[in-house]
């Protein structure tokens, strides 16, 4: 008992106490290591724009605004995507264009996509997207493969979105043009033949240069009509500030086509709120 009273008051509450190894009076303690300290997670939707997944999490809607201009000839458009995060592997997003001002006055959007994403790793989702034409009516269909790498946390790397496009029914509808609908519509008005699809490969990286703000990069090439031929290049810089992971703007500066030169040169105006 003297001995038992004694290995508790070394400890305050008798809680190191072991019963069946106790110690005689002038052992020497034996060695404690400190506990490793559990590593940090992070909860929720990051506000960095490299750390973010390539869903939705759960229950999350966003709602996404573009506003590209070109500048020779002045031209200016505009489109709306609206998503929600069915779980946290499965997206789904609606996209809207709503018209588009030239030197010609108003053209009215008329397109429409519907968007479904699903997470097979952390690092890879699969994408079918139906986007239509409403008047007269036109459909395709898009598939691809998103890939994302993230280094170190400040660099990500990002390819494999709107891969492959397919024409359904008189053309393949774009979402963010609405001129190019409207020539679409003429050509096949007068029997003109339209691209069957185009295969995109294009790539992104973006750098967290703080947890506010991110730069970024695009380029890649677009092959009208699975051509083995290169249609067009893209070329276009982007910046990224988010106060609050609920809550981004954006710019994209560059060139829609590089072969056309000026005619697909402009900026691109981005804002996005998530709740």
């Amino acid at each position: 008992d003297l001995e038992a009273n004694d290995a508790a008051s070394a400890t305050g509450d008798g809680s190191e106490e072991n019963p069946n190894s106790p110690r005689m009076i002038g052992d020497q303690e034996p060695e404690v290591r400190p506990r490793t300290p559990p590593r940090k997670t992070r909860a929720g939707y990051p506000r960095e724009l490299v750390l973010r997944p390539l869903t939705l999490a759960q229950t999350m809607s966003e709602l996404a605004l573009e506003a590209p201009v070109h500048f020779d000839p002045v031209r200016a458009s505009g489109s709306m995507r609206a998503s929600y995060g069915i779980t946290r592997l499965a997206q789904l997003s609606l996209f809207y264009a709503f018209g588009a001002v030239d030197e010609d006055g108003f053209t009215t959007g008329k397109a429409v996509a519907l968007d479904f994403q699903y997470l097979i790793t952390d690092w890879v989702a699969a994408q079918i997207a139906v986007p239509m034409y409403l008047d007269p009516f036109a459909v395709g269909v898009t598939l691809g493969a998103p890939l994302k790498f993230v280094f170190a946390d400040k660099l990500a790397l990002e390819i494999g979105r709107d891969l492959l496009n397919i024409k359904l029914r008189r053309f393949f509808p774009s979402i963010d043009d609405p001129l190019y609908n409207e020539g679409q519509v003429l050509a096949d008005n007068v029997g003109t033949l339209t691209d069957d699809g185009s295969l995109r490969f294009v790539g992104r990286a973006t750098y967290q240069s703080s947890p506010k703000m991110a730069l970024g990069g695009e380029f890649g090439v677009i092959t009208p009509d699975f051509s083995l031929n290169a249609g067009g290049y893209v070329l276009r810089a982007s910046i990224s500030y988010s106060p609050s992971k609920r809550f981004d703007l954006g710019a994209r500066l560059g060139f829609d086509n590089l072969d056309a030169g000026t005619e697909t040169f402009g900026v691109t105006l981005l804002a996005a709120f998530r709740i």
